[in-house]
């Protein structure tokens, strides 16, 4: 071997030894450094930590057997694959005697609903109620030792705050996201009764009926929808506030079923240039632009150009205000709305109407 292949193996071997050196750092003797404990986690990250091991126990994935048309062995094969679901999804269990909040699109078709629990164990399940109108869906399961979700007020609920969703997106049971809070009162033509709260934390098909919670662990909304052009995560999701959830899910246990008052009314926020405009006498109020006849709202007298201020003696904040507090009138109840009619303030008694035969009666 003539001096300079002498000289590059010498310096290959070097290389070699301080690969070595790096990879176990002030050890001669040839053995791996011990494993140090970690340090304590940032607050914000124990945080994360800390609620996923609280919820896993409260959250379950719902499994649904449907008629059989969407399911892909039918498709593909010409019959049922034995145990397959035709779809699965989340749920959010609420009440530790075996009430599960979930959404409408996961079990409106069902002939067969089975939960299973964080900890393995399966149910059948019966529908409680579903409203198409809201999304939203209520199960019982017969089980002992269930954890329900403490209730947040999703009303308080802020841009910008951590989130954290948990479901079973493609099936990945227990899997846990983190986002913020990106909008609220978001209004993405789902259903006719929307207000959403849009996050960013991953929420993909699986999630939907399972729990966005605060960094305190409480339910503020149900998972339920995503904006993508390709069916998966872009960054936009949207939850029902757990406010409006409760609401429809104590209309199933007290009534048996879903019902939404329903004014029928098109509206605006009132404003100085559409006050002037169109001669309103006030600047205050919500516009009332259009009326569907033969509805709540027309038969009471009320018209297009009407403002609207107050509904029962208390001021109104504005549409979606108004929208909400005339939807948790029972159909057939009656409500005073005060308005302006040309600068003239007075009072209107109006029966209220049932949203769902709107719907019957408009299609």
């Amino acid at each position: 071997m003539n001096r300079l292949a002498m000289f590059i193996g010498a310096l290959s071997l070097v290389g070699i030894g301080i690969a070595i050196g790096t990879f176990s750092p002030g050890r001669r003797d040839g053995r791996l450094p011990e494993i140090r404990a970690g340090s304590a986690l940032p607050t914000i990250s124990q945080a994360f930590v800390d609620v996923a091991e609280k919820a896993k126990p409260s959250v379950v994935n719902v499994s649904v057997w449907s008629d059989g048309s969407g399911n892909a062995w039918r498709e593909y094969f010409g019959y049922e694959a034995p145990n397959q679901p035709d779809a699965t999804g989340s749920g959010a269990i609420i009440e530790a005697d075996g009430l599960i909040l979930t959404n409408n699109h996961v079990v409106s078709r069902a002939r067969k609903i089975v939960v299973r629990l964080a900890d393995g164990r399966e149910f059948p399940a019966t529908l409680v109620g579903t409203d198409p109108i809201t999304e939203v869906a209520l199960l019982r399961i017969r089980a002992t030792g269930l954890v329900p979700f403490p209730i947040g007020d999703s009303d308080a609920v802020r841009v910008g705050q951590w989130v954290i969703a948990i479901g079973s997106p493609f099936g990945q049971e227990s899997t846990v996201t983190a986002g913020i809070i990106s909008a609220v009162g978001r209004r993405p033509r789902i259903t006719y009764f929307e207000d959403y709260l849009q996050t960013d934390a991953a929420i993909n098909p699986g999630n939907s009926g399972g729990p966005l919670l605060d960094l305190d662990g409480n339910l503020i909304g149900i998972n339920t929808a995503i904006l993508s052009r390709t069916g998966g995560y872009q960054g936009i999701g949207f939850a029902i506030p757990s406010r409006l959830a409760r609401e429809i899910a104590g209309r199933f246990l007290t009534a048996g079923g879903a019902w939404h008052g329903f004014l029928g009314v098109e509206v605006v926020e009132n404003s100085p240039d559409l006050a002037k405009q169109f001669d309103l006498g006030t600047e205050k109020g919500i516009v009332i632009t259009g009326v569907q006849r033969g509805f709540a709202a027309d038969r009471a007298g009320i018209a297009p150009g009407d403002v609207a201020q107050s509904l029962d003696g208390e001021d109104l904040a504005g549409p979606k205000d108004l929208r909400r507090r005339i939807d948790r009138i029972k159909p057939g109840e009656t409500a005073t709305l005060g308005i302006v009619r040309k600068g003239e303030a007075r009072t209107v008694r109006v029966t209220i109407g049932d949203y769902a035969r709107y719907l019957e009666e408009t299609r």
